[in-house]
């Protein structure tokens, strides 16, 4: 409710804090009405100007062949050296007895080494078991299958794991909303007073900035003298994740969109991993006109058409579709569950400040905000940035 007009409260040693964090931190809503900042994590440990996490890097199990003569093979037993990327054999911990298998989806030869291992030079033994010697290209990736363990033999450094630090700068949101004491007591033909509408109207205005904020802020990082912003989503794709961004997607079709989720899961990204797609308006309306690939609502005689929520892909990813305003011709892809967390370095408060505060004849509301974006495995592309989109709606 409003605050009293016979408020005494002393305005610099009384004033009342409000915790507005449930606010924000409400269950979500129906997948078609969700926000994407009651869809991201949060957490309340920052400390400082700056947040750091750590993330595990895998240690492929693969090597890759040298882009030269010496990298590839032909169809004949009688080849049998192969030379690896510089370094890789070292590194990998290539062991005579290791049997490889081109990662290509056309190829079913098993390679043996069985001279050169922890070198780049390898000799190998073609077509083992009942494979056969095929053609394979330079730089062609070969997955490790396993090791043969000859008597006397040791394990060496295993396939692991590399740790690397990130780190993003805070921002802070700092808003302020009044109303008069003539506007407290309009009566108004609904539910609730006044200030409580215009509170309500306020915290979503506050909420859809931390969205956009969250999207769209431009990285600065502090310095002597210069306060520093975190960088958004679309920041930290473009900074880390360079090698999933689409310049110019083309038309959004659900051919394009199978694609791009396929690819997603053969990086390890299947039903289960949290993906989900944020689109613009355009792109939801879009999505509706599509024959057989979204999953609708059941409609009725009181529909007039279809809601598109999700996207199902050919993989059984079942892909939310999530609303963001002023997103345009962008949309983007990503496991939002796992890898984004927002955290503060309070939680989200509103500050009271009572009516008559300082003379003035108002009641008000200060939302302040202080908080950064932790964003894993854009590297590792858990995220996908399509630009340049073209939505089309067919003609009814």
């Amino acid at each position: 409710m409003a605050d009293t007009y016979f408020s005494t409260l002393d305005v610099t040693a009384g004033t009342a804090v409000v915790n507005y964090s449930p606010y924000f931190f409400r269950s979500l809503l129906p997948s078609d009405e969700a926000r994407l900042i009651s869809l991201i994590p949060k957490r309340h440990d920052a400390d400082g100007d700056s947040i750091h996490w750590f993330e595990d890097q895998d240690i492929p199990v693969t090597v890759t062949a040298i882009n030269t003569a010496d990298g590839d093979l032909i169809a004949d037993a009688g080849d049998t050296n192969l030379v690896l990327a510089s370094g890789q054999g070292a590194a990998r911990f290539v062991r005579n007895g290791l049997r490889l298998h081109d990662t290509a989806d056309s190829k079913d030869e098993v390679i043996e080494v069985t001279a050169g291992g922890g070198t780049d030079s390898l000799t190998i033994t073609r077509g083992v078991g009942l494979s056969s010697p095929e053609v394979h290209s330079r730089n062609a990736t070969w997955e490790m299958l396993g090791v043969l363990q000859f008597q006397g033999s040791a394990f060496g450094t295993p396939v692991g794991t590399n740790r690397l630090e990130y780190t993003n700068t805070m921002s802070i949101i700092d808003e302020q909303i009044r109303l008069t004491r003539s506007q407290l007591r309009q009566i108004m033909h609904g539910p609730t007073d006044n200030w409580v509408f215009t509170l309500e109207r306020a915290l979503r205005h506050f909420e859809r900035q931390q969205e956009r904020h969250v999207l769209w802020t431009a990285g600065v990082d502090r310095s002597a003298g210069v306060l520093g912003s975190c960088k958004g989503i679309v920041d930290l794709i473009r900074l880390n994740g360079s090698s999933y961004i689409n310049a110019s997607f083309g038309t959004w079709k659900y051919s394009t969109i199978d694609a791009v989720l396929t690819a997603f899961y053969d990086r390890g990204y299947d039903e289960d991993s949290g993906l989900a797609i944020l689109i613009g308006r355009a792109g939801i309306t879009a999505t509706a006109y599509f024959a057989q690939s979204a999953i609708r609502v059941d409609r009725s005689d009181t529909t007039r058409g279809y809601r598109a929520t999700h996207i199902q892909s050919t993989m059984n990813q079942i892909v939310p579709l999530i609303p963001v305003a002023g997103l345009g011709d962008r949309f983007i892809v990503c496991p939002i569950e796992d890898k984004l967390t927002l955290r503060y370095v309070d939680p989200l408060l509103a500050f009271d400040i009572p009516l008559g505060e300082a003379g003035n004849d108002f009641a008000a509301r200060r939302f302040i905000s202080e908080f950064s974006l932790e964003m894993h495995d854009a590297v590792a592309g858990a995220f996908y940035l399509g630009e340049g989109v073209t939505y089309v709606v067919p003609e009814d």
